[in-house]
């Protein structure tokens, strides 16, 4: 399988990120700032502590600094916002995994980038990288119990499949009552697909 290829296992994470475009090159490689804390009840990101050890990280990083060279584009707070959304909508396209609060503090880099481009540190990047894969596997525990528990298919309730418009969720029980229904949804699905609810568990 090619890394620029998102494969998704039914309720986890991507096994591989997509490469990015050029302006995401300048976002891993160069964004930085110390002073980024958490403002939800989640742990926060410790930038001086992030390990560039995952190796699906460090591909995507290798690839990214290879077309960096390439090719240097005008460095502004204009392009600095733009990669801020980009990243974010690399990584949460479907504004299924990040808090509200978690973008709030991520807020903080967008118009920096241009500025710090050349300090050279991957941390911050690799910090939200690790608060997307800490989300992802948030979600991924708490499908598991929604599975155990089951579902009621007696309640008529919508599902908005494409949520690139819609805002971040607030908390993490809006989060929940979100994927409660992707997960009720994908379970219909795939039941009505042909699989028995023990296949559905263990895709």
């Amino acid at each position: 399988m090619k890394p620029s290829v998102i494969k998704r296992r039914f309720f986890g994470p991507p096994l591989f990120v997509r490469p990015p475009t050029i302006t995401l090159a300048c976002l891993l490689l160069f964004i930085a700032s110390p002073h980024l804390n958490a403002s939800s009840n989640v742990p926060a990101v410790e930038f001086n502590k992030v390990s560039a050890k995952s190796e699906q990280t460090t591909k995507l990083i290798t690839n990214l600094v290879e077309r960096y060279h390439y090719q240097k584009p005008k460095l502004n707070d204009e392009l600095s916002s733009a990669i801020f959304d980009q990243y974010l909508q690399n990584l949460d396209p479907n504004r299924s995994y990040f808090l509200a609060s978690d973008i709030q503090q991520f807020e903080k880099l967008r118009f920096r980038f241009d500025d710090l481009l050349k300090s050279v540190r991957l941390e911050p990047a690799y910090a939200i990288f690790s608060r997307y894969r800490l989300r992802a596997l948030e979600r991924i525990a708490h499908a598991r119990e929604l599975l155990d528990t089951g579902f009621n298919f007696e309640v008529d309730e919508n599902y908005t499949i494409d949520r690139k418009g819609e805002s971040w969720a607030v908390n993490t029980e809006e989060l929940n009552e979100l994927w409660r229904k992707r997960v009720k949804y994908d379970w219909l699905a795939l039941k009505l697909g042909g699989k028995d609810a023990d296949e559905i568990s263990d895709t």
